[in-house]
């Protein structure tokens, strides 16, 4: 009909090649080509491919970089050998000169002042290059989040051995006020109100006052951190509070006032010192039909004066969506300094992030705790417990030593309570969504959750004073175990995510849950 046509296009893909001889020719001294040949990634052996190629010269320069040799030039020398199909690659590194920061340029900030981007910097003008340092500043001006973008860009200097760094920030809203209703299978229905500052003034200060109000919480409390105390590099902040928390697997109510003071030092550039101090009163309520000896002399007013300590390790590329590194924490309380409550708790973290394959994220996470009793035994309120959200596919509070009676069999399965000694590990795989899902925010994982809280200061049973026996159940260091996937979306009407999970190992005492969700909104 004269109106379509056909296109053919021929593609003759021609033979596959190797790499061949794979040599490193460098002008610089430092940069010696024994060194060097180590660090290349192409393989003599393997198929030929430009990507890989193209990786190698990125890698050797960011090594050299590491010496102080900003523009350097790595050029791949390319020579084909028909005959056996190998191609050899020669990286050629040419002479540059070592490169000193000249001046550091900070550009819209228009709000954020100057020694806020520039404290945070892991290089001042006069410092030797170095792009690991430089790639570190970057990232601990990203952590501030003050900024939506961060972008350092290398412009040559006035002589061929300085360069100017121009550091270039988008601001972004860090001042919040936000009220707050949502649902949720763990707390059900909640309503908050919160006035913050992350950034107040300009000065890196953090300040905040909220109140939160649900079926197990009622709280108010405000916070204020000065992160560069007296323009040094120890930040110090302080928290008020009042609250009124319903542990309702547990059987009691705790009412709480209190105020802490903190502090924390680096001692390198990723360990962490922390001190603080804290001092409450605690009104500990039980319930009011509950007949357990296991409870009922838990109730009391108690005052605790603590000091805590602790050291933390932190390498993470980001601290709100990380994809490596790693964290390490140790802390320790010590109850005792005057008040009523003795005891020292000690609880330990680890986490490692690390990406398998482009946006597939690998995470194992470990903790554990320990609280032991200074003359006395460890009170109900003091205890660990474990449960959802830490070990999904369980209640609140559903793993761990529980109290049952036979007079209550038939609608009561009793209190959960708690043990001294608490460990749980996971593994979970972050699983990219493509299309319209990574458009919204939405994002899964894959995960398997493991733990147990068990040693209990209580015999292993007790008869109340109306002569029931009371037994207690599934204090026992055996791991239960859940499998499950899980699914967030950052949503218009705020954070959104949901779990499902199988208990796959478990305890007769113990409650599961399968299907687990959270939802809130703002406006």
């Amino acid at each position: 009909d004269k109106q379509n046509f056909f296109i053919n296009i021929s593609v003759e893909e021609g033979e596959l090649y190797d790499f061949g001889e794979i040599t490193v020719e460098s002008q610089i001294e430092e940069l010696t080509p024994e060194i060097m040949i180590k660090l290349v990634l192409t393989q003599k052996g393997e198929q030929y491919d430009s990507s890989s190629v193209d990786a190698s010269v990125e890698f050797l320069t960011e090594v050299a970089g590491l010496r102080g040799y900003a523009f350097v030039d790595i050029r791949p020398q390319v020579r084909r050998n028909r005959a056996d199909r190998t191609i050899d690659i020669n990286y050629v590194i040419n002479e540059a000169p070592r490169v000193y920061v000249e001046e550091i340029k900070i550009i819209d900030n228009v709000r954020t002042h100057d020694k806020v981007i520039r404290r945070e910097l892991r290089m001042v003008e006069g410092d030797a290059y170095n792009s690991s340092r430089l790639n570190r500043s970057e990232v601990r001006v990203r952590a501030l989040q003050f900024f939506k973008e961060v972008s350092i860009e290398q412009i040559e200097g006035t002589a061929a051995d300085k360069t100017i760094l121009e550091i270039t920030v988008e601001e972004q809203p860090t001042g919040e006020l936000s009220a707050g209703l949502g649902y949720s299978s763990f707390e059900s229905f909640m309503i908050n109100f919160s006035i913050a500052e992350r950034n107040l003034l300009g000065k890196g200060q953090f300040a905040r006052l909220g109140a939160s109000l649900s079926k197990r919480r009622k709280e108010v409390e405000l916070s204020f951190t000065e992160p560069y105390f007296m323009d040094r590099r120890v930040a110090v902040g302080a928290d008020i509070y009042m609250r009124n928390t319903n542990f309702i697997e547990s059987g009691f109510q705790q009412n709480s006032v209190g105020s802490s003071i903190r502090t924390a030092f680096p001692l390198t550039e990723f360990i962490v010192m922390n001190l603080s101090y804290g001092l409450s009163k605690d009104k500990v309520i039980t319930s009011f039909f509950s007949q357990s000896p296991y409870i009922a002399n838990n109730s009391g007013d108690f005052l605790t004066s603590a000091l805590s300590y602790g050291i933390s390790y932190n390498t993470l590329d980001d601290r709100q969506k990380p994809n490596r590194g790693q964290v390490l924490t140790l802390l320790q309380q010590f109850a005792g300094l005057g008040g009523n409550e003795k005891y020292i708790r000690t609880t330990g973290l680890y986490q490692f992030y690390y990406p398998i394959y482009k946006r597939w994220v690998f995470n194992v996470s470990l903790e554990g705790g320990h609280i032991q009793g200074l003359g006395r035994d460890v009170r109900l309120n003091r205890r660990f417990f474990l449960g959802n959200p830490k070990i999904r596919g369980f209640k609140e509070a559903g793993i761990g030593p529980r109290e049952y009676t036979e007079n209550f069999r038939e609608y009561f399965s009793g209190f959960s309570l708690g043990g001294n000694t608490m460990y749980k590990s996971t593994l979970e795989l972050f699983i990219p969504l493509g299309g319209g899902a990574r458009d919204l925010g939405i994002e899964a994982s894959a995960y398997v959750d493991a733990g147990a809280v068990f040693n209990i200061d209580a015999p292993e049973s007790l008869i109340n004073e109306q002569g029931l026996l009371y037994t207690l159940l599934g204090d026992t260091m055996a791991p239960r175990v859940s499998v499950g996937i899980g699914f967030s979306w950052a949503s218009p009407f705020g954070p959104f995510r949901i779990d499902l999970a199988k208990a796959i190992r478990k305890q007769r005492s113990d409650e599961s849950e399968f299907f687990q969700f959270n939802v809130g909104t703002r406006f």
